[in-house]
Protein backbone atom coordinates (compact mmCIF):
# COMPACT_ATOMS: atom_id res chain seq x y z
CA UNK A 1 0.00 0.00 0.00
CA UNK A 2 1.46 3.56 -1.03
CA UNK A 3 1.40 6.27 1.74
CA UNK A 4 -0.47 8.41 2.00
CA UNK A 5 1.34 11.90 2.39
CA UNK A 6 0.07 14.54 4.48
CA UNK A 7 -2.74 16.49 3.46
CA UNK A 8 -1.67 20.34 1.91
CA UNK A 9 -4.64 22.36 1.99
CA UNK A 10 -3.18 26.10 2.02
CA UNK A 11 -5.30 29.75 1.52
CA UNK A 12 -2.16 31.47 -0.24
CA UNK A 13 -0.37 33.70 2.60
CA UNK A 14 2.95 33.30 0.76
CA UNK A 15 3.69 35.54 -1.92
CA UNK A 16 5.88 33.26 -4.12
CA UNK A 17 3.32 30.59 -3.78
CA UNK A 18 0.48 32.78 -5.03
CA UNK A 19 2.45 34.61 -7.83
CA UNK A 20 3.05 30.92 -8.75
CA UNK A 21 -0.50 30.13 -8.91
CA UNK A 22 -1.83 33.37 -10.38
CA UNK A 23 0.80 33.81 -12.82
CA UNK A 24 1.16 29.70 -14.29
CA UNK A 25 -2.43 29.22 -14.08
CA UNK A 26 -3.99 26.57 -11.88
CA UNK A 27 -3.89 23.68 -14.91
CA UNK A 28 -0.17 24.36 -15.36
CA UNK A 29 0.69 24.41 -11.93
CA UNK A 30 -1.71 21.08 -11.05
CA UNK A 31 -0.13 19.40 -13.99
CA UNK A 32 3.72 20.14 -12.19
CA UNK A 33 2.83 18.37 -8.54
CA UNK A 34 1.04 15.81 -10.61
CA UNK A 35 4.79 15.47 -12.66
CA UNK A 36 6.68 15.64 -9.06
CA UNK A 37 4.23 13.81 -7.06
CA UNK A 38 5.34 10.21 -7.75
CA UNK A 39 9.04 10.70 -6.36
CA UNK A 40 7.21 11.27 -2.38
CA UNK A 41 6.68 7.21 -2.89
CA UNK A 42 3.01 8.18 -1.58
CA UNK A 43 0.20 9.36 -2.74
CA UNK A 44 -0.25 13.85 -2.45
CA UNK A 45 -3.03 15.46 -2.23
CA UNK A 46 -3.29 19.20 -2.73
CA UNK A 47 -5.97 22.17 -1.97
CA UNK A 48 -5.25 26.19 -2.62
CA UNK A 49 -6.69 28.87 -3.28
CA UNK A 50 -5.32 32.27 -3.82
CA UNK A 51 -7.53 34.34 -1.80
CA UNK A 52 -7.33 37.43 -4.05
CA UNK A 53 -7.73 35.99 -7.19
CA UNK A 54 -10.21 33.46 -6.24
CA UNK A 55 -8.13 30.66 -8.09
CA UNK A 56 -7.18 26.97 -6.87
CA UNK A 57 -5.55 23.83 -7.51
CA UNK A 58 -6.71 20.61 -6.52
CA UNK A 59 -4.84 17.10 -6.76
CA UNK A 60 -6.29 14.34 -5.36
CA UNK A 61 -8.30 16.57 -3.28
CA UNK A 62 -10.87 14.45 -2.63
CA UNK A 63 -9.11 11.65 -1.34
CA UNK A 64 -8.94 11.10 2.18
CA UNK A 65 -5.99 11.60 3.92
CA UNK A 66 -4.99 10.65 7.81
CA UNK A 67 -4.94 13.69 9.23
CA UNK A 68 -2.42 13.52 11.79
CA UNK A 69 -1.84 16.69 13.30
CA UNK A 70 -3.69 18.67 11.19
CA UNK A 71 -6.63 17.84 12.85
CA UNK A 72 -5.87 20.30 15.76
CA UNK A 73 -7.38 22.78 13.99
CA UNK A 74 -11.10 21.29 13.77
CA UNK A 75 -10.96 20.95 17.09
CA UNK A 76 -9.56 24.56 17.63
CA UNK A 77 -12.48 25.85 15.89
CA UNK A 78 -14.99 23.51 18.07
CA UNK A 79 -12.87 25.64 20.92
CA UNK A 80 -13.54 29.10 19.28
CA UNK A 81 -17.03 28.61 18.56
CA UNK A 82 -17.86 27.59 22.20
CA UNK A 83 -16.03 31.12 23.58
CA UNK A 84 -17.93 32.87 20.83
CA UNK A 85 -20.79 31.03 22.21
CA UNK A 86 -20.54 31.87 25.90
CA UNK A 87 -20.22 28.30 27.00
CA UNK A 88 -16.48 28.50 27.25
CA UNK A 89 -13.91 31.42 28.52
CA UNK A 90 -10.56 31.99 27.15
CA UNK A 91 -9.28 33.09 30.33
CA UNK A 92 -11.20 30.07 32.22
CA UNK A 93 -8.75 28.22 34.29
CA UNK A 94 -8.08 24.35 33.74
CA UNK A 95 -6.43 22.07 36.16
CA UNK A 96 -3.65 20.11 34.95
CA UNK A 97 -3.40 17.00 36.68
CA UNK A 98 -0.30 14.50 36.36
CA UNK A 99 -3.32 11.84 34.33
CA UNK A 100 -3.46 14.51 32.03
CA UNK A 101 -0.12 14.39 30.51
CA UNK A 102 0.39 12.06 27.83
CA UNK A 103 3.02 10.41 25.55
CA UNK A 104 5.96 11.85 24.17
CA UNK A 105 5.68 16.23 24.55
CA UNK A 106 6.55 18.95 25.77
CA UNK A 107 3.68 18.84 29.02
CA UNK A 108 5.75 15.86 29.95
CA UNK A 109 8.97 18.34 30.52
CA UNK A 110 6.92 21.12 32.54
CA UNK A 111 3.96 19.65 34.49
CA UNK A 112 4.56 16.55 35.99
CA UNK A 113 3.88 17.39 39.45
CA UNK A 114 -0.05 18.52 40.71
CA UNK A 115 -0.85 22.00 41.39
CA UNK A 116 -0.84 23.23 37.68
CA UNK A 117 -3.72 25.35 36.15
CA UNK A 118 -3.65 26.87 32.62
CA UNK A 119 -6.30 29.13 30.73
CA UNK A 120 -8.37 27.63 28.04
CA UNK A 121 -6.31 29.79 26.08
CA UNK A 122 -2.88 28.85 27.36
CA UNK A 123 -3.93 24.71 25.99
CA UNK A 124 -5.17 26.06 22.84
CA UNK A 125 -2.20 28.21 21.74
CA UNK A 126 0.31 25.12 22.40
CA UNK A 127 -2.00 22.81 20.72
CA UNK A 128 -1.46 24.77 17.83
CA UNK A 129 1.38 26.41 18.17
CA UNK A 130 3.76 23.56 19.22
CA UNK A 131 1.39 20.65 18.38
CA UNK A 132 1.18 19.54 21.79
CA UNK A 133 -0.75 16.74 22.22
CA UNK A 134 -1.60 16.31 26.05
CA UNK A 135 -2.80 20.15 25.58
CA UNK A 136 -4.94 19.04 22.56
CA UNK A 137 -6.27 15.99 24.62
CA UNK A 138 -7.86 18.26 27.20
CA UNK A 139 -9.06 20.72 24.58
CA UNK A 140 -10.66 17.97 22.50
CA UNK A 141 -12.42 16.94 25.96
CA UNK A 142 -13.02 20.56 27.00
CA UNK A 143 -15.01 20.43 23.60
CA UNK A 144 -17.01 17.49 24.18
CA UNK A 145 -14.69 14.91 22.63
CA UNK A 146 -14.47 14.40 18.89
CA UNK A 147 -18.13 13.67 17.53
CA UNK A 148 -19.46 17.23 18.64
CA UNK A 149 -16.12 18.30 17.07
CA UNK A 150 -16.89 16.68 13.66
CA UNK A 151 -20.48 17.66 14.65
CA UNK A 152 -19.31 21.38 14.64
CA UNK A 153 -17.50 21.26 11.25
CA UNK A 154 -20.53 19.23 9.53
CA UNK A 155 -22.67 22.48 10.88
CA UNK A 156 -20.26 24.69 8.98
CA UNK A 157 -20.99 22.86 5.70
CA UNK A 158 -17.63 21.08 5.97
CA UNK A 159 -18.62 17.30 5.56
CA UNK A 160 -15.55 15.61 4.49
CA UNK A 161 -13.49 15.38 7.71
CA UNK A 162 -14.06 13.56 10.98
CA UNK A 163 -12.39 13.79 14.58
CA UNK A 164 -12.85 10.77 16.24
CA UNK A 165 -9.82 10.05 19.17
CA UNK A 166 -7.71 11.98 21.56
CA UNK A 167 -3.87 12.06 20.36
CA UNK A 168 -3.09 9.31 22.80
CA UNK A 169 -5.34 6.40 21.01
CA UNK A 170 -4.00 7.67 17.79
CA UNK A 171 -0.68 7.13 18.91
CA UNK A 172 -1.25 3.72 21.10
CA UNK A 173 -3.80 2.34 18.75
CA UNK A 174 -1.53 1.78 15.27
CA UNK A 175 1.15 0.79 17.58
CA UNK A 176 -0.97 -2.36 18.60
CA UNK A 177 -1.65 -0.93 22.12
CA UNK A 178 -6.00 -1.15 22.61
CA UNK A 179 -6.33 0.58 25.57
CA UNK A 180 -4.59 3.53 27.68
CA UNK A 181 -7.04 4.57 29.85
CA UNK A 182 -7.82 3.37 33.74
CA UNK A 183 -11.66 5.00 34.26
CA UNK A 184 -11.74 7.12 32.01
CA UNK A 185 -8.13 9.15 32.71
CA UNK A 186 -4.51 7.94 30.83
CA UNK A 187 -2.84 5.51 32.12
CA UNK A 188 1.08 5.84 31.38
CA UNK A 189 1.76 2.03 33.35
CA UNK A 190 -0.83 1.02 30.76
CA UNK A 191 0.65 2.59 27.54
CA UNK A 192 4.13 1.31 29.12
CA UNK A 193 2.80 -2.23 29.26
CA UNK A 194 1.33 -2.49 26.08
CA UNK A 195 4.45 -0.98 23.87
CA UNK A 196 6.79 -2.96 25.51
CA UNK A 197 4.79 -6.17 24.31
CA UNK A 198 4.15 -5.36 20.43
CA UNK A 199 6.57 -7.01 17.98
CA UNK A 200 8.85 -5.24 16.24
CA UNK A 201 6.88 -5.90 12.87
CA UNK A 202 3.90 -4.39 14.00
CA UNK A 203 5.62 -1.66 15.62
CA UNK A 204 7.47 -1.37 12.30
CA UNK A 205 4.10 -1.25 10.33
CA UNK A 206 2.06 1.05 12.46
CA UNK A 207 1.69 3.80 9.71
CA UNK A 208 0.39 1.28 7.67
CA UNK A 209 -2.40 0.45 10.41
CA UNK A 210 -3.15 4.28 11.23
CA UNK A 211 -3.62 5.12 7.48
CA UNK A 212 -6.03 2.30 6.82
CA UNK A 213 -8.16 3.32 10.00
CA UNK A 214 -11.09 5.70 8.93
CA UNK A 215 -11.08 7.63 12.02
CA UNK A 216 -9.68 10.88 12.05
CA UNK A 217 -9.39 11.17 8.21
CA UNK A 218 -10.55 14.13 5.71
CA UNK A 219 -9.73 15.07 2.26
CA UNK A 220 -7.66 18.52 1.18
CA UNK A 221 -11.02 20.12 -0.19
CA UNK A 222 -12.24 19.71 3.00
CA UNK A 223 -9.24 21.14 5.08
CA UNK A 224 -9.39 23.94 2.59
Amino acid sequence: MRRRILTVALAFAFPAAAAQLVAQGAPKLERQIQAIAPSSGGIVGVAATHLESGRSVFVNADEQFPLASTYKVGIAIQAFKLVEEGKMSLDQMIPVLPTDIHLGDEFNKLFQAPGVSLSFRNLIEPMLIFSENSATDMVLKLDGGGEAVTARLRSLGITDIRIDRPTADIIAGPYGVPDVWTNGVFSKEKWERGAAAVSPARRDSAAYYYAIDPRDHGSPRAML
